[in-house]
């Protein structure tokens, strides 16, 4: 009897652009002595571009409650018009930065984000899928 298993909408990317960062990125990063968010963000961008990708600078989508702009939120990275990536470095787990950046993936119309936390002894990753269904 076969199995079958519902595939993770964009896996092959998504493990694409989790080992760029992982493998790539922050170990370049790290042999530079880049140990800054800032830094990460542009090792990162010029690693996805040599991997083909299209990589778009920075957005400050907005944030809004009732029609009502109450801020902005920063994605550090736009991948093929379709993937948002947030690079942290924070010690704690950035749940508040995963509800921000399914907002802000709903607000600029992409399907997938990811939240980089480099902050840890170990890489935290998150991958944000958000619902347009509501």
């Amino acid at each position: 009897m076969k199995h079958h298993t519902t595939a993770l909408p964009d896996a092959e990317i998504t493990k694409r652009i989790i080992t760029t960062f992982t493998r790539q990125a922050l170990p370049k990063a790290r042999q530079l002595g880049a140990t800054g968010r800032d830094e990460l963000i542009k090792i990162l961008r010029a690693e996805l571009a040599a991997q083909g990708f299209q990589v778009y600078a920075p957005v400050h989508p907005g944030m809004y409650h009732r029609q009502r702009r109450i801020g902005q939120y920063r994605v550090d990275l736009v991948v093929n018009h379709r993937y948002a990536i947030v690079v942290k470095h924070s010690r704690t787990t950035p749940h508040k930065d995963i509800q921000r950046l399914e907002g802000a993936l709903r607000q600029m119309g992409l399907p997938i984000g990811f939240v980089f936390n480099f902050g840890y002894a170990r890489k935290i990753i998150y991958r944000v899928d958000a619902n347009f269904q509501e």
